[in-house]
């Protein structure tokens, strides 16, 4: 099978190596990896998975087949003068990502880092706390924009040491927006008609979960001037109308538990007709809808690539959160 073109300019920067091993945490860092995993496999290299939080928990636990390790137990059993790569994907914990691009570099592994969203810039490479950076030795990014962003934030080592960087794409959206666009009307207009939408305007609510990443500052404030849960009250006040309906898809890392009970006590379905979907694809989902909505998930930016209308809703942003956005959302946003 024919690689993705994002996919194929990876593989021909990081050509050359005798082992590779592809470092995730978070779901969207597995999401564009696992693609590059493949297309590795096809080379008849060796290749190995090292994974810990959600990507240990909810895909390597649960693969058999899968040859994988923890970081610590890779950094134990390497042998010298190794001929290796070490791919790392983006991840919310940045002292983990500064531990395991200070480790590539004292010991000249060489490390790609791959960025899979447009924020965080500076924090996945400077400690602010210890005021140290962390630079990779290559960065792959996914546009022009991020380039900017990475370019204008990086700081430079007192050795004057800078990453290459590159513009590579992203995975997961390029194989989403195929997928999305590959979905038959037929198809569409049947789940529809089941569902009870054949005739009403269906939202798409894609959640992510702010409250568990960014929770509450010192006075008790949402740290971004809101949270999922006010921008789910915001959008069902002033969205969710007569011949609506709505179809929320909980992030990976969403606690359900506390979703559910918000919006059995929030959002009344005698009023609001609405329904949590977790076993539909991301893609069937975006395909079906006549408007994707959310905050700032890169899934959104998937929808808009792939031709949908989207809304960004930051309702009661703060200065923090704007400088979390990106141009995709401003253009197409809700405060």
């Amino acid at each position: 099978m024919k690689n993705l073109d994002s996919v194929s300019k990876i593989i021909s920067i990081l050509s050359g190596f005798d082992k590779y091993y592809l470092y995730c945490v978070d779901p969207g860092a597995y999401n564009c990896m696992r693609y590059i995993y493949d297309a590795l496999i096809q080379t008849n290299v060796e290749v190995s998975w090292i994974a810990e939080g959600w990507c240990k928990s909810n895909i390597m636990e649960k693969e058999e087949t899968i040859q994988w390790h923890e970081f610590e137990q890779m950094m134990s059993c390497l042998p010298s003068r190794a001929n290796i790569c070490l791919l790392l994907g983006s991840q919310n914990c940045f002292k983990k990502t500064h531990h395991a691009i200070g480790f590539c570099n004292l010991h000249n592994i060489t490390n790609f880092f791959l960025l899979d969203h447009w924020l965080n810039y500076a924090e996945h490479f400077f400690d602010f706390e210890t005021k140290t950076s962390f630079l990779p030795t290559k960065i792959g990014v996914m546009d022009e924009t991020s380039r900017d962003g990475i370019e204008d934030s990086l700081v430079t080592t007192p050795s004057g040491q800078r990453p290459e960087i590159y513009i590579v794409g992203h995975p997961k959206m390029e194989a989403s927006v195929k997928t999305i666009q590959n979905i038959s009307l037929y198809e569409i207009g049947s789940y529809r008609k089941m569902i009870g939408a054949k005739n009403k305007k269906l939202y798409l609510f894609l959640l992510e979960p702010v409250y568990k990443d960014f929770a509450l500052n010192e006075v008790g404030e949402p740290l971004l001037g809101y949270t999922e849960y006010t921008i789910l009250k915001y959008f069902f006040s002033n969205y969710s109308v007569l011949n609506t309906k709505v179809i929320i898809k909980p992030h990976p890392r969403q606690d359900i538990d506390e979703l559910l009970q918000f919006l059995e006590t929030n959002i009344s379905q005698s009023l609001y007709d609405y329904t949590v979907d977790m076993e539909h694809d991301l893609e069937f989902l975006i395909s079906i809808a006549d408007e994707v909505v959310g905050m700032t998930t890169v899934a959104l930016i998937f929808a808009l690539k792939a031709g949908k209308k989207i809304r960004s809703i930051q309702v009661g942003r703060n200065e923090y959160a704007r400088q979390l956005s990106n141009k995709y959302f401003e253009n197409n946003l809700t405060v």
